[in-house]
């Protein structure tokens, strides 16, 4: 077995990961355009590269960019199932998202209803792809994260290895 097909079949944990954060260039041009909100770049080639962080200051740009894209709910159904559909790509069997309410509602004036109805709503199907594929998924709360990441890589560990 290759380096690369063992790579890929190994099964994964992401931990701390920005749920705006994970959204895919194709899908953020798809919200901007949806919600009129204007980009620094018009294709996905040229996205990608501005999603490339230079520092701290043009990460907080990208994270506000792509958060005033989001305003349906949605919107925030359309990233949390890629996000989901990518983790299963990878194989990954955990992973800890997190999702920072208080910008999108204090910043961009999204209610309560609009974002966590819908993260909410994918449950049963979260659900039934745990059930199917062995993964788990765990929201952290903000501010919160740090005693779930111990216990997340306690689990990682016990994951069973890669098929040969």
């Amino acid at each position: 077995m290759s380096i690369e097909s063992y790579l890929r079949a190994a099964p994964k944990a992401e931990l701390h990961v920005h749920l705006e954060g994970a959204i895919r260039p194709a899908t953020l041009l798809t919200l901007a355009e949806r919600n009129g909100v204007a980009l620094p770049a018009d294709n996905v080639e040229d996205l990608r590269r501005w999603f490339t962080y230079r520092d701290f200051p043009h990460f907080a740009e990208i994270y506000v960019t792509i958060t005033r894209c989001l305003k349906t709910a949605d919107d925030y159904e359309l990233i949390a199932y890629e996000y989901g559909a990518e983790l299963a790509r990878q194989n990954a069997r955990y992973a800890e998202v997190t999702f920072t309410p208080a910008t999108h509602a204090l910043r961009f004036g999204v209610t309560h209803n609009t974002y966590f109805g819908q993260l909410r709503r994918p449950a049963a199907v979260q659900h039934d792809a745990e059930r199917r594929s062995g993964a788990a998924a765990q929201a952290v709360q903000p501010g919160r994260g740090l005693h779930r990441r111990h216990s997340a890589q306690r689990r990682a560990a016990q994951l069973p290895a890669a098929p040969s």
